[in-house]
Protein backbone atom coordinates (compact mmCIF):
# COMPACT_ATOMS: atom_id res chain seq x y z
CA UNK A 1 0.00 0.00 0.00
CA UNK A 2 1.39 3.85 -1.21
CA UNK A 3 1.09 6.19 1.79
CA UNK A 4 0.61 9.80 0.91
CA UNK A 5 2.34 12.91 2.80
CA UNK A 6 -0.70 13.58 4.32
CA UNK A 7 -1.19 10.02 5.67
CA UNK A 8 2.60 10.05 7.06
CA UNK A 9 2.40 12.99 8.70
CA UNK A 10 -0.94 11.61 10.28
CA UNK A 11 0.94 8.94 11.50
CA UNK A 12 4.12 11.03 12.94
CA UNK A 13 1.64 13.17 14.50
CA UNK A 14 -0.14 10.14 16.24
CA UNK A 15 3.18 8.02 17.32
CA UNK A 16 4.01 11.76 18.70
CA UNK A 17 0.94 12.04 20.48
CA UNK A 18 1.37 8.02 21.91
CA UNK A 19 4.56 9.03 23.10
CA UNK A 20 3.98 12.49 25.07
CA UNK A 21 6.44 13.87 22.76
CA UNK A 22 3.83 16.57 22.00
CA UNK A 23 3.38 19.11 24.77
CA UNK A 24 4.83 23.04 24.93
CA UNK A 25 2.63 23.33 28.43
CA UNK A 26 -0.88 22.49 26.27
CA UNK A 27 -2.66 18.66 26.41
CA UNK A 28 -2.98 17.51 22.84
CA UNK A 29 -5.51 15.57 21.28
CA UNK A 30 -5.60 13.45 18.18
CA UNK A 31 -8.17 14.56 15.27
CA UNK A 32 -10.61 12.27 13.88
CA UNK A 33 -11.81 11.95 10.69
CA UNK A 34 -15.07 13.13 11.15
CA UNK A 35 -13.52 16.13 13.27
CA UNK A 36 -14.56 14.75 16.52
CA UNK A 37 -10.92 14.41 19.25
CA UNK A 38 -9.36 11.76 21.14
CA UNK A 39 -7.85 11.84 24.44
CA UNK A 40 -4.20 10.82 24.79
CA UNK A 41 -4.90 8.03 27.34
CA UNK A 42 -7.92 6.87 24.81
CA UNK A 43 -4.97 7.04 21.84
CA UNK A 44 -2.65 5.02 23.75
CA UNK A 45 -5.74 2.44 24.74
CA UNK A 46 -6.46 2.15 20.96
CA UNK A 47 -3.42 2.60 19.60
CA UNK A 48 -3.12 -0.48 17.15
CA UNK A 49 -6.76 0.23 15.85
CA UNK A 50 -6.30 4.11 15.23
CA UNK A 51 -2.67 3.31 13.66
CA UNK A 52 -4.12 0.84 11.34
CA UNK A 53 -7.02 3.24 9.96
CA UNK A 54 -4.47 5.95 10.17
CA UNK A 55 -2.34 3.89 7.86
CA UNK A 56 -5.65 3.61 5.33
CA UNK A 57 -6.41 6.51 3.89
CA UNK A 58 -9.51 4.71 2.55
CA UNK A 59 -10.47 3.33 6.17
CA UNK A 60 -14.13 4.98 7.62
CA UNK A 61 -14.13 2.99 10.66
CA UNK A 62 -14.40 6.42 12.29
CA UNK A 63 -10.94 5.77 14.40
CA UNK A 64 -8.18 7.30 11.69
CA UNK A 65 -6.09 10.78 12.51
CA UNK A 66 -5.98 13.27 10.14
CA UNK A 67 -4.23 15.16 13.16
CA UNK A 68 -3.70 16.86 16.15
CA UNK A 69 -4.85 20.10 18.40
CA UNK A 70 -4.04 21.54 21.37
CA UNK A 71 -6.10 23.55 24.45
CA UNK A 72 -4.12 26.60 23.03
CA UNK A 73 -5.49 25.98 19.34
CA UNK A 74 -9.41 26.20 20.83
CA UNK A 75 -11.70 28.28 22.48
CA UNK A 76 -13.94 26.27 23.52
CA UNK A 77 -14.51 23.13 26.23
CA UNK A 78 -13.58 19.87 24.62
CA UNK A 79 -14.14 16.35 25.10
CA UNK A 80 -12.77 13.46 24.00
CA UNK A 81 -15.12 10.95 21.53
CA UNK A 82 -14.22 7.73 22.98
CA UNK A 83 -14.74 8.15 26.95
CA UNK A 84 -16.34 11.52 26.74
CA UNK A 85 -14.06 12.91 29.51
CA UNK A 86 -13.20 16.65 29.59
CA UNK A 87 -9.69 17.00 27.48
CA UNK A 88 -9.43 20.68 28.57
CA UNK A 89 -11.82 23.27 29.64
CA UNK A 90 -11.76 26.58 28.10
CA UNK A 91 -9.54 28.90 29.78
CA UNK A 92 -11.00 32.55 29.35
CA UNK A 93 -8.58 35.24 29.08
CA UNK A 94 -7.84 37.85 31.68
CA UNK A 95 -6.86 41.22 31.42
CA UNK A 96 -3.39 42.59 32.75
CA UNK A 97 -1.63 46.04 32.97
CA UNK A 98 1.44 46.68 34.41
CA UNK A 99 0.48 48.10 38.17
CA UNK A 100 3.27 50.60 37.52
CA UNK A 101 1.87 53.10 34.85
CA UNK A 102 -1.24 50.51 32.82
CA UNK A 103 0.99 51.13 29.69
CA UNK A 104 1.74 47.80 29.32
CA UNK A 105 -1.15 45.47 28.96
CA UNK A 106 -1.33 41.61 28.06
CA UNK A 107 -4.37 39.66 27.60
CA UNK A 108 -3.45 36.29 28.72
CA UNK A 109 -5.54 32.41 29.75
CA UNK A 110 -4.71 32.20 33.25
CA UNK A 111 -3.44 28.65 31.98
CA UNK A 112 -0.77 30.01 30.22
CA UNK A 113 0.18 32.55 33.08
CA UNK A 114 0.34 29.14 35.29
CA UNK A 115 2.77 27.43 32.90
CA UNK A 116 5.10 30.25 33.23
CA UNK A 117 4.92 30.97 36.87
CA UNK A 118 5.55 28.58 38.76
CA UNK A 119 7.99 27.72 41.44
CA UNK A 120 11.46 26.84 40.13
CA UNK A 121 13.18 28.42 37.04
CA UNK A 122 10.69 29.68 34.71
CA UNK A 123 12.94 30.97 31.98
CA UNK A 124 12.26 28.23 29.22
CA UNK A 125 8.92 27.74 29.96
CA UNK A 126 8.59 32.44 29.49
CA UNK A 127 10.29 31.68 26.28
CA UNK A 128 8.09 28.70 24.75
CA UNK A 129 4.82 31.10 26.21
CA UNK A 130 7.09 33.90 24.04
CA UNK A 131 6.11 31.48 20.83
CA UNK A 132 2.35 31.20 21.81
CA UNK A 133 0.63 33.60 18.57
CA UNK A 134 -1.87 35.27 20.35
CA UNK A 135 0.86 35.95 23.18
CA UNK A 136 3.69 37.50 20.72
CA UNK A 137 1.01 39.91 18.76
CA UNK A 138 1.06 41.28 21.99
CA UNK A 139 4.14 41.54 23.26
CA UNK A 140 5.60 43.42 19.93
CA UNK A 141 3.35 45.86 20.52
CA UNK A 142 5.28 46.86 23.87
CA UNK A 143 7.59 49.89 23.38
CA UNK A 144 11.33 48.93 24.65
CA UNK A 145 11.36 52.16 26.50
CA UNK A 146 8.30 51.49 28.20
CA UNK A 147 9.69 48.01 28.75
CA UNK A 148 13.18 49.96 30.51
CA UNK A 149 11.07 52.24 32.68
CA UNK A 150 8.64 49.78 34.08
CA UNK A 151 11.12 47.41 35.31
CA UNK A 152 13.51 49.86 36.15
CA UNK A 153 10.66 50.97 38.84
CA UNK A 154 10.72 47.70 39.50
CA UNK A 155 14.26 48.31 41.11
CA UNK A 156 15.20 44.77 40.69
CA UNK A 157 17.55 45.56 37.66
CA UNK A 158 20.13 48.18 36.73
CA UNK A 159 20.25 49.92 33.43
CA UNK A 160 23.08 47.37 32.18
CA UNK A 161 20.81 44.53 32.65
CA UNK A 162 17.52 46.49 31.32
CA UNK A 163 19.60 46.86 27.66
CA UNK A 164 18.67 43.84 26.59
CA UNK A 165 15.15 44.32 24.97
CA UNK A 166 14.38 40.58 24.47
CA UNK A 167 15.19 39.80 27.97
CA UNK A 168 13.24 42.97 29.31
CA UNK A 169 10.37 41.20 27.58
CA UNK A 170 11.05 37.91 28.98
CA UNK A 171 10.85 39.64 32.61
CA UNK A 172 8.00 41.53 32.01
CA UNK A 173 5.90 38.60 30.49
CA UNK A 174 7.06 36.86 33.54
CA UNK A 175 5.98 39.03 36.48
CA UNK A 176 2.41 39.51 34.17
CA UNK A 177 2.37 35.86 34.44
CA UNK A 178 3.27 35.88 38.35
CA UNK A 179 0.09 38.53 38.94
CA UNK A 180 -2.65 36.48 37.16
CA UNK A 181 -1.74 33.72 38.74
CA UNK A 182 -2.07 35.60 41.92
CA UNK A 183 -5.01 37.39 40.97
CA UNK A 184 -3.28 40.87 40.95
CA UNK A 185 -4.48 42.09 37.28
Amino acid sequence: MKTDRSTTEALRALRALARYETHGGYVWAAVISDGELVCVPCVRAEYRQIFRATSDPSDHSGWRVVGTVNSGDSEQTETCAHCNKVIWEYDEPVDWACGYSGRLTLKIKPSDAASASHSGRCDDDVAELRRVPYIAEQLAEWSPEDLRRELKECGAWDTAQLADNGENIARMLWIACCDVRDGNC
